[in-house]
């Protein structure tokens, strides 16, 4: 059993100092031996130490999304969003508390890899609504297209991020074959591909005063945060990720 705290600290006569060092209660609710393990919520908290925003949020995505049993061998989430909120209110004095209250503000239910949850970061800070995530889409016919990454059914419009596992060739042919049937329904398919998001590979071609740690940086990267080797390109609305779904709002608003 663990006490509620100790203090290993020593006065100088030998009584008890009035600083030392505490003996907390135990922060690691789960047990696997022959190993104790800290939960996947603690650790969440502790990410936020060392991940910016948005790659806090992509883990956390990650841990409330809906698994594939036929693939993934398990039902249930790793979390809730409710969870990881519990958690927060459980141990308020972690560092970067900034960085965790706006990362458990855009969690969401759906997103299926890192790259999608940036996708959809991007596009909100851009100023365009917020997509729904990973949602089948019924078309005439009865034909249903099974989850698409990015959905504005509002507006007719898919985006989906071309990762490596789109250039399998059974893949490829599934995506054509669904985004045949979505463009003949009067559906705009965009595919996104990495070059075409302002992160990885662009952070030496920009000045300073572009990356997401400076001032004036649009809401998304005022929070404070630790050192980060990201950039962003100069406005929002220059993303390629943000014109091409801009133009596909704009395409869509003439039919």
């Amino acid at each position: 059993m663990e006490p509620d705290q100790i203090r290993a600290g020593l006065g100088a006569d030998g009584g008890p100092a009035s600083v030392g060092m505490p003996w907390h209660p135990s922060t690691a609710p789960l047990w696997k031996k022959p190993l104790r393990i800290i939960s996947r919520e603690r650790t969440f908290l502790d990410l936020a130490t060392v991940l910016n925003p948005f790659e806090l949020v992509a883990v956390g995505d990650y841990l409330v999304r809906r698994p594939r049993p036929n693939y993934e061998g398990r039902s249930r989430p790793y979390c809730t969003i409710a969870g990881l909120k519990g958690a927060r209110e459980k141990y308020p004095k972690i560092d970067s508390a900034s960085n965790t209250r706006w990362a458990l503000d855009n969690i969401r239910v759906g997103s299926d890899s890192p790259q999608e949850t940036l996708c959809r970061l991007l596009l909100v800070e851009a100023g365009l609504p917020e997509p729904q995530l990973n949602i089948p889409i019924p078309l005439a016919g009865g034909i249903v297209v099974p989850d698409r990454d990015l959905v504005y059914p509002a507006q007719k419009v898919v985006v989906e991020y071309q990762g490596s596992s789109h250039e399998e060739p059974q893949r490829t042919a599934r995506d054509r074959y669904h985004a045949e049937n979505l463009r003949e329904e009067g559906w705009e398919v965009v595919p996104i591909y990495k070059d075409d998001l302002p992160y990885v590979g662009w952070c030496n071609e920009f000045p300073a005063k572009y990356r997401i740690d400076a001032p004036g940086m649009p809401r998304i990267n005022r929070v404070n945060f630790k050192l980060s080797p990201y950039a962003l390109a100069p406005v929002p609305r220059e993303w390629p990720l943000v014109v091409k779904v801009r133009e596909a709002f704009r395409r869509q608003a003439m039919r």
